[in-house]
């Protein structure tokens, strides 16, 4: 998925693809939940995508979390990795 969003980003571009792009790309977590608020306004003026507005914002929320936190315990664990090398 992050490969074909990297490839197809300059030829299409939209809120939700520069949302999913700053997440799962860039582990842009600031950028992800900004765009988050586009992506609110775009389902909003939307016809067919407003009923799903309730459900796209909590699992895009859930997606920053949980994102964020196998970032940070995979980069905590490889630290805590490199300390324990270091004693032996």
């Amino acid at each position: 998925m992050c490969r074909t969003i990297q490839q197809e980003s300059y030829e299409y571009s939209d809120p939700v693809t520069q949302f999913l792009e700053n997440l799962f790309v860039h582990y842009d977590f600031d950028g992800a939940q900004q765009q988050l608020k586009d992506c609110e306004e775009v389902i909003d003026n939307d016809f067919f995508l407003t009923a799903c507005r309730e459900e796209f914002v909590e699992n895009a929320r859930l997606f920053i979390f949980e994102v964020g936190f196998l970032l940070y315990m995979w980069v905590g664990l490889a630290m805590r990795a490199h300390k324990m090398l270091l004693f032996f």
